[in-house]
């Protein structure tokens, strides 16, 4: 099986009812995920294409990012994500795998 159909490429919204597919279908933008080296990327549809973040009185407004905050809720930036084996020695990381074509 290839990432391809591991993915939510495939995917198309049907009817509750008629179950037929339905039309028009929901907006997405193609995404290509970056998990980090030795990490496999995956492409796939983000279907957040038509979403808007509303306010409690329906006014739509941008959100801010999101921003690590330790226990006394002091930003921070979190530490670079590191590999460790059974003996508690860090792994390399392999190279990449690239996102299919």
């Amino acid at each position: 099986m290839s990432i391809l159909t591991q993915t939510n490429w495939l995917y198309e919204r049907y009817s509750e009812t008629a179950g037929i597919i339905t039309s028009p279908q929901p907006a997405f933008n193609p995404v290509s995920s970056d998990p980090g080296e030795g990490w496999t990327n995956f492409s796939y549809k983000d279907f957040n294409g038509d979403y808007q973040a509303r306010d409690e009185d329906n006014q739509p407004f941008t959100p801010d990012p999101y921003q690590a905050h330790d226990e006394n809720n002091q930003p921070f930036t979190p530490a670079t994500y590191v590999r460790y084996d059974e003996n508690n020695v860090i792994v390399p990381n392999p190279a990449p795998v690239p996102p299919p074509n």
